[in-house]
C-alpha cells in the first residue's frame, strides 16, 4: 500500500456535494499594540529573525503559528474566540516581509504603525500562500538552492508547497519564536487581551 498526497481537501469536497459547504473562515479586523505592551517593535523582531535566517542559510522563514504571526507584528485579532489572534501567514525573507491575510489589505492605522516601527510589509490574500511558496521553492531550486525555513508543526500543504520539486528543500528545525524573542511587555499584553 502506498499513500499519496491529495491536493484538495476531501472533507470540504464531500460537504459541498451534500449541500453543506464548510463555514466561512472568520476575518475580523486586526489592531496594532503600542510598544509599551510589546517590549520591542515589529521592526526589531524582524531584524533579529533576518539574522537567524542568515545564520541558517535559508531563503525565507515561513511563520504559520497564529500567535507567532501576531507576536512578531505586534498585532492582535479576534478570529478565534478567546484568543487574540487572526488567520494569517507571515513570510520573512532577507529583503521583504509578506503577510498573507484576508483579501490582502490592512487597515490604514495598522499599516501606519508598522511603518513607524520600521516594517515595510506587503499584504497578499490569505489564499495565495500555497502558490507563493511553490514559486519561491521553484526559484530557490533553480537559483541558490537554499531551503525555506518552517516549523514541523506547519500543515502538510505548507510543507509540500515549500518543498517544491525536490524531495527536501524545506528546513524544518525550528525554535518557537516567542521563546527566542521574548519581550518585557508580553505578559502584560496577554493579560489585557483577555
Amino acid at each position: 500500500m502506498k499513500l499519496l498526497p491529495v491536493a484538495s481537501n476531501l472533507v470540504d469536497a464531500a460537504r459541498s456535494q451534500l449541500s453543506d459547504p464548510p463555514p466561512r473562515r472568520p476575518c475580523n479586523q486586526v489592531v496594532a499594540l503600542p510598544i509599551k505592551y510589546t517590549g520591542k517593535t515589529a521592526g526589531e523582531k524582524i531584524k533579529e529573525l533576518r539574522k537567524k535566517i542568515a545564520e541558517k542559510k535559508t531563503s525565507a522563514l515561513v511563520v504559520t503559528a497564529l500567535d507567532e504571526v501576531a507576536y512578531i507584528l505586534n498585532l492582535r485579532g479576534s478570529d478565534i474566540d478567546y484568543n487574540p489572534v487572526f488567520f494569517a501567514y507571515l513570510v520573512i525573507t532577507p529583503a521583504s516581509s509578506i503577510l498573507f491575510w484576508s483579501s490582502g489589505s490592512l487597515p490604514d492605522t495598522v499599516t501606519e504603525q508598522l511603518k513607524e516601527e520600521g516594517v515595510k510589509i506587503e499584504v497578499k490574500p490569505y489564499s495565495n500562500i500555497v502558490p507563493y511558496l511553490q514559486e519561491l521553492a521553484k526559484n530557490e531550486a533553480a537559483g541558490s538552492g537554499r531551503a525555506v525555513w518552517l516549523s514541523n508543526e506547519a500543515s502538510e500543504a505548507i510543507h509540500r508547497a515549500a518543498s517544491g520539486v525536490n524531495e527536501y528543500t524545506s528546513f524544518r528545525n525550528y525554535q518557537p519564536l516567542h521563546r527566542s524573542l521574548e519581550g518585557g511587555g508580553r505578559l502584560y499584553t496577554r493579560v489585557i487581551c483577555f
